[in-house]
């Protein structure tokens, strides 16, 4: 089975337009796109309902977090490949073209939840929590968009490897959020942010690890790609804010 599916991708040239109309042109990268903004929703919800966090606004909440996540990945992706991008600014707004960086999504939304969360007297170590299985989700279908594209270009399967290890994530990280809802539901102590940190920590190995396999262009920051160097820091400040709610949680 797993070797069908390593020729497959291996092999196998996708056709990025599912079907035309006239001039428009319907993508399999923007119906993949569509379903992880969509499932992603959903199951943030599903979790924060069951953390006794969810609130109204979080529908405008999450209307911000698609607008700002797709500008942030478009603008990290712009940066990442500014030799190309100098000389023709104007493709930064072809997203059907494909080309969205994810931790530019991931650090400018954070930010807005930061200070959203702040505003609205919501805890935020609970409500990344909410939200850590959608990112794993959300990664497995960009990757199939990008698949489908043809780009992200990579040797021994690259995309085949990412989507099984998030998958793997996905799984765990559900497994986790289970536990910590039953918790709540129970009035059990518990201290919140644990699944985000674990989501940081994992996530970030599985995309440095996996950079070594990617041949297309890149930053190159002290002898890593610009991807690497990222997972490193966000792979750290898991760590440590895992570190820290584990003292936190000793002390009480």
């Amino acid at each position: 089975m797993f070797n069908f599916l390593f020729d497959f991708f291996q092999v196998y040239q996708p056709k990025p337009v599912i079907f035309s109309f006239g001039l428009i042109s319907f993508r399999w990268y923007g119906l993949c796109l569509v379903l992880a903004i969509f499932l992603g929703l959903k199951l943030s919800f599903f979790w924060a309902r069951k953390y006794k966090i969810f609130q109204e606004k979080f529908w405008s909440l999450g209307f911000w977090l698609i607008l700002l996540g797709i500008f942030g990945a478009r603008l990290y992706h712009f940066f990442s490949e500014f030799d190309y991008y100098q000389n023709r600014p104007w493709q930064f707004f072809f997203i059907w073209q494909g080309g969205l960086g994810f931790y530019g999504s991931f650090i400018l939304c954070f930010i807005f939840l930061f200070f959203w969360a702040k505003k609205n007297k919501v805890p935020l170590s609970t409500l990344l929590d909410s939200a850590a299985p959608s990112l794993v989700l959300g990664e497995v279908f960009v990757r199939l968009g990008n698949y489908f594209n043809q780009e992200i270009f990579g040797c021994f399967n690259h995309f085949l490897y990412q989507i099984l290890a998030s998958l793997v994530l996905f799984i765990i990280l559900m497994f986790l959020s289970q536990r910590l809802a039953e918790k709540i539901k129970n009035s059990q102590l518990f201290f919140s942010g644990q699944i985000f940190c674990f989501y940081l920590i994992f996530a970030s190995l599985i995309r440095f690890f996996l950079e070594f396999l990617r041949v297309d262009f890149q930053p190159i920051i002290f002898s890593l790609r610009l991807g690497q160097v990222v997972s490193f820091v966000l792979f750290l400040a898991g760590l440590i804010g895992l570190i820290y709610i584990k003292t936190k949680s000793k002390l009480n």
